[in-house]
């Protein structure tokens, strides 16, 4: 999609990803006690997890910044899947029609 914001006032709206991998929240609170106890040393905190969409909200650094692929750690590379620009146009039509919206 930031393909397409990048032209008038859509392109002062950053459009990045940045998932914030396992993160140690009650989004976990059905999982049993034992399967926690092997899955939480994988988890980070959520003040971490949060560390760097705020600092690319915040920081003048990041001002301009849009279209990219992060992790906690800064820019990560995409993957081929992701690269693929026949495959990124057909969901974002798909995703247009499912949602009846016009596309940009």
């Amino acid at each position: 999609m930031w393909r397409r914001w990048r032209t008038g006032w859509a392109a002062l709206t950053p459009s990045n990803a940045l998932p914030p991998g396992g993160v140690d929240t009650p989004i976990f609170r059905h999982v049993p006690d034992l399967a926690m106890k092997l899955i939480r040393p994988t988890l980070t905190t959520p003040e971490k997890a949060a560390r760097l969409p705020v600092r690319m909200a915040l920081d003048e650094e990041f001002y301009g910044v849009t279209g990219g692929y992060f992790d906690a750690k800064g820019p990560a590379a995409r993957s081929p899947r992701a690269r693929n620009k026949k495959q990124a146009e057909r969901l974002y039509l798909d995703t247009m029609a499912a949602l009846d919206i016009n596309p940009l």
